[in-house]
């Protein structure tokens, strides 16, 4: 019996066909990626995606889980040096990650498919995510590892039931003590669930992304735990 509710001590039940293989290492191999190279899945959320599938309707209320591509530079290329191909995704961006090299694939803005997405999930080594949906993918339904940064709220991401996982929240900074947060001191003012911006806006707080060199340190300490426990 699965008491802790960790998807990952169950058995995998889903695996892809032969041919669905055979057609995503196809189109890794157009990429100069051979069968045995190791691939790392990058998804940084901005809002882009719900203002621009669901125009009718206003989702500003999810802004606070948004987050900065552009502190993701050393990160990637930190995942470049240790042999990662990184493959940015998700449907819609707001903005172009203005990196350049053979390893790094700007998967959302170029070959970008359902399909290749289910491949990809199932072909990575891990998935690094800054929360929404995309990272379910890898991490429940292929049981891979995932690196969660700037996790908001708190709650949902350090009780997800993926137990190869390590995660990072975006710093709680108190206006009106004027300093951060400790991590009880968010559970104890009832901001580890807050579900929109305006839950934190009525608590005082604003919420401070994980700098540049954070996010560089944090991915090769997850790098480090995965390679050693794999």
């Amino acid at each position: 019996q699965n008491t802790k509710i960790t998807f990952n001590k169950l058995n995998l039940e889903t695996r892809l066909s032969l041919e669905d293989q055979t057609q995503g290492e196809s189109y890794l191999k157009k990429l100069g990626i051979k069968e045995n190279d190791k691939i790392a899945l990058l998804y940084v959320r901005d809002s882009h995606y719900l203002k621009s599938k669901f125009k009718n309707k206003d989702y500003s209320y999810h802004d606070f889980r948004d987050c900065n591509i552009d502190n993701f530079y050393p990160a990637i290329n930190a995942l470049i040096e240790k042999g990662y191909y990184v493959f940015r995704m998700g449907e819609i961006s707001n903005k172009d990650l203005k990196f350049k090299h053979k390893k790094f694939i700007d998967y959302t803005n170029q070959d970008r498919s359902e399909y290749l997405d289910i491949f990809l999930s199932s072909r990575c080594s891990f998935v690094i995510s800054c929360g929404g949906g995309f990272g379910s993918i890898p991490s429940i339904v292929f049981r891979k590892p995932i690196l969660y940064l700037n996790g908001v709220p708190i709650l949902p991401v350090i009780l997800d039931f993926c137990n190869q996982s390590l995660f990072s929240i975006k710093l709680h900074y108190d206006n009106k003590e004027k300093r951060y947060l400790t991590f009880k001191e968010i559970i104890k003012a009832e901001a580890s669930n807050c579900l929109t911006k305006e839950c934190y806006e009525k608590k005082n707080l604003t919420l401070i992304e994980n700098n540049k060199d954070d996010i560089k340190e944090i991915v090769l300490e997850f790098i480090s735990n995965f390679e050693y426990n794999d």
